[in-house]
């Protein structure tokens, strides 16, 4: 499926305020979900153990645009 325009200006957006790679409380903001419920909502491609997890912003925005 491809991306729709909305995906790329969040993409421009979010990758100036945080960069390509995430932490859990920055997910959060993105997704507009509490940092205890981002790895759950979006489960997918997330790096690292428990604490120090990490995921691609792309990832996560193609989960929360449902572009896979």
């Amino acid at each position: 499926m491809k991306r729709p325009e909305a995906w790329h200006d969040t993409y421009k957006m979010f990758v100036a305020q945080f960069g390509c790679i995430l932490s859990v409380p920055q997910a959060a903001k993105v997704a507009g979900v509490s940092a205890r419920q981002v790895t759950q909502q979006f489960p997918d491609g997330w790096m690292g153990a428990t604490k120090g997890r990490r995921i691609r912003l792309d990832t996560l925005l193609d989960q929360i645009f449902e572009c896979y």
